[in-house]
């Protein structure tokens, strides 16, 4: 709990932040009040003195190597106008639904080509993810360019070093086996991946629409880690408006590493002053102010293997050795589990050297006897009896 409030008040303070700096600028420029981007766009609410939004959305489904559903708090504010240009700084918070944080924070700069009724836009981004037991960190660049009907967006995200945490869980299932203790453990290791992902589209004519407020893309996309093994995917996203201040995504993917996965995304923003849905989203140059549409998650390939260990000697470093005695046993055990010596005298004459010695429930030895040596333990087995024994990997309890 208070690891999850520090993050917390970690990520507040890079949205305060951003809003304070971006106030702070935009109180020593004004900028150009006839520029489109100053009045109200669809989906979008300003903050009057700084013409900024904020902006509330939740996904559902699988990002990449993710597959808890999240929400975003996020803030869009430009800090510098002239005349066709806009500077902005874009952050969020991300938090998951099984309590993990994420953060962004984005710098960039968008410019309105009137001759083309085109924008171009480029802007550079920080990223923070602690989604995946472990804290990635990664840097991105986006590239974007809008018209009325067609779309290019290119994103670049790299992590920050090479990022692979390994990390066990506890061991279940002990359990004797030979002549040793077996336990299971799960090894979990995440690598955070380089995604290079380049999508084309554009308008989806409808007609029954004025606007072009449904778009379509295709893309190619690339992942890369140094301790994960590479691979090529393609996507296809469909995004919209339902309402002026309501907009959808979904996207489907297919790559090697995660195989077909799909993410279902609203955003909502705060009540303000919206205008009509189609004039405002889709007309290039009000495109100025709309977020940069980008994975926000480190994407990262999580794999999870299965292990079986055997339990060592704290002392010695070396594997339990385990004799097993069962009186009921066959002649001639070898002292193993599956076939357990059925006396003392047997035990005694394999010359084994044992640092346990197990006891099958219900066995009656007459006239026999056995001398421990140092540290050799001698365990009774019986209904509902437990014993433990020391590892360097924990204590393990045997029935």
């Amino acid at each position: 709990m208070v690891r999850i409030r520090t993050k917390a008040l970690m990520f507040s303070i890079v949205l305060v932040s951003h809003w304070s700096v971006a106030a702070l600028a935009q109180e020593a420029y004004s900028g150009d009040p006839s520029l489109p981007f100053t009045e109200s766009a669809a989906g979008v609410a300003h903050f009057e003195a700084f013409d900024s939004y904020v902006r509330f959305s939740h996904l559902m489904g699988d990002a990449i190597g993710h597959t808890s559903n999240y929400t975003q708090l996020g803030a869009f504010t430009p800090f510098f106008q002239e005349h066709n240009r806009l500077w902005f700084v874009d952050a969020q918070m991300i938090a998951t639904n099984d309590s993990r944080l994420a953060a962004n924070l984005g710098y960039g700069v968008r410019h309105y080509v009137e001759e083309w009724d085109r924008v171009f836009g480029f802007s550079v981004w920080y990223d923070v993810d602690d989604g995946r037991d472990v804290t990635l960190h990664q840097t991105g660049l986006s590239l974007e360019t809008y018209g009325p009907w067609g779309d290019v967006r290119l994103n670049v995200d790299l992590p920050l070093t090479n990022q692979t945490k390994t990390r066990f869980t506890s061991l279940t299932n002990t359990r004797f086996s030979g002549g040793n203790i077996l336990s299971d453990r799960t090894q979990i290791e995440t690598t955070a991946l380089a995604h290079i992902e380049l999508m084309v589209g554009g308008a989806i004519p409808l007609p029954w629409l004025e606007d072009p407020s449904l778009r379509g893309y295709l893309g190619y996309y690339y992942l890369d880690g140094l301790d994960s093994p590479s691979a090529n995917g393609i996507l296809g996203r469909l995004e919209g408006y339902t309402t002026p201040d309501l907009s959808f995504h979904f996207t489907v993917r297919n790559d090697a590493i995660n195989k077909t996965s799909a993410l279902f995304g609203l955003t909502w923003v705060f009540p303000g002053r919206s205008t009509s849905r189609g004039s405002t989203t889709y007309d290039p140059a009000r495109r100025l102010a709309l977020p940069v549409p980008r994975d926000y998650r480190v994407a990262v390939n999580h794999v999870e293997t299965m292990q079986t260990i055997v339990a060592m000697s704290s002392s010695s470093m070396t594997p339990i050795t385990v004799g097993h005695v069962d009186s009921s046993g066959a002649a001639g055990g070898a002292g193993t589990f599956e076939s357990p010596f059925n006396s003392f005298t047997d035990l005694a004459g394999s010359g084994g050297s044992f640092d346990l010695i197990v006891v099958a429930a219900d066995s009656v030895f007459n006239n026999e006897s056995i001398t421990l040596t140092d540290n050799q333990r001698l365990l009774g087995q019986a209904p509902g009896l437990l014993h433990q024994v020391n590892t360097p990997m924990g204590m393990l309890t045997l029935t």
